[in-house]
């Protein structure tokens, strides 16, 4: 029996019952000494009793929570996008504000590229 060794656990079966539940899950922890154990239950329905995430070291984590912290992140890099582009619009004011030129290189001293030269 491998499931003692491991230490992430997905599970997606087309199942129409859990697979997994405190009772089985139990004796499994003692043989892991309760090493923490993260199990992802993406299936539906549900292959993992949620009475599991009850038990000390166990973390379970199911599709839908999955998509809540999917929205979470999402909304944070939102937030963020609004920063860089107040940022970028004070830093293009500033420039603006102090002059700037065009810094582009003068197009007339440009090296000419060799193609084939012997």
């Amino acid at each position: 029996m491998e499931f003692p060794k491991v230490d992430i656990a997905i599970s997606s079966t087309s199942a129409p019952h859990f697979l997994l539940d405190r009772a089985k899950l139990e004796p499994i922890m003692k043989l892991r000494r309760n090493r923490q154990l993260l199990l992802i239950d993406i299936a539906v329905p549900r292959n993992i009793e949620p009475e599991v995430n009850f038990m000390e070291n166990v973390y379970l984590y199911n599709i839908d929570d999955l998509q809540g912290i999917a929205d979470d992140y999402l909304r944070q890099r939102k937030e963020e996008i609004v920063q860089c582009e107040r940022i970028i619009r004070e830093k293009v004011e500033s420039l603006l504000a102090h002059g700037v030129r065009d810094s582009a290189p003068d197009q007339t001293h440009r090296a000419t590229p060799v193609f084939g030269a012997e």
